[in-house]
């Protein structure tokens, strides 16, 4: 069975589920089970990004943490744009890379994203031989290109709607 290693960018995958999946949400257990099928999970890491000490966020960590991943989250602080707005934006890639590069061992690297920024890292994965795999929505060409599969998410690892009207 295949030494496996999760990533997680979970802000990345969160807009493109939301916004190419009519507002709908990753279902991160499923996710995490559904993955177990490809090999023996040995690390899932999921990134992401928290303004100030927000409790729906940290109530969202607690509940990664629970589903087997070791949660990496940084605090954001905002920025005034032209217009005078608050801008936040986290950006974890460069972690997720030096993680999937550097944690020892692993057959298989499954990237949760759809971030081109990341190909260069699965690209040098495949040159040393780690099998790579990349689940996301909406999946950049240069990580379809780099990764040796990729799965678009459906239905199946997405939470059942809360709102769902019923006639």
């Amino acid at each position: 069975m295949k030494k496996t290693g999760i990533f997680v960018d979970v802000s990345n995958i969160f807009y493109c589920v939301k916004n190419n999946i009519n507002n709908r949400r990753v279902d991160y257990l499923e996710l995490y089970e559904y993955c177990e099928d490809f090999g023996d999970i040995q690390t899932a890491i999921a990134y992401g990004s928290q303004i100030d000490n927000d409790s729906k966020t940290n109530s969202f960590k607690a509940f990664l943490s629970r589903s087997g991943y070791i949660v990496k989250y940084e605090t954001i602080v905002g920025k005034k744009g032209d217009d005078g707005q608050l801008k936040y934006r986290g950006d974890q890639d460069v972690k997720i890379a030096i993680d999937m590069v550097t944690i020892p061992n692993l057959d298989l690297v499954i990237l949760v994203s759809a971030d081109g920024d990341l190909a260069p890292a699965l690209a040098h994965l495949s040159s040393r031989g780690v099998d790579t795999m990349v689940i996301g929505q909406g999946i950049s060409n240069k990580l379809k290109e780099a990764a040796r599969h990729w799965i678009e998410i459906g239905e199946d690892l997405l939470e059942t709607p809360t709102n769902v009207e019923t006639n």
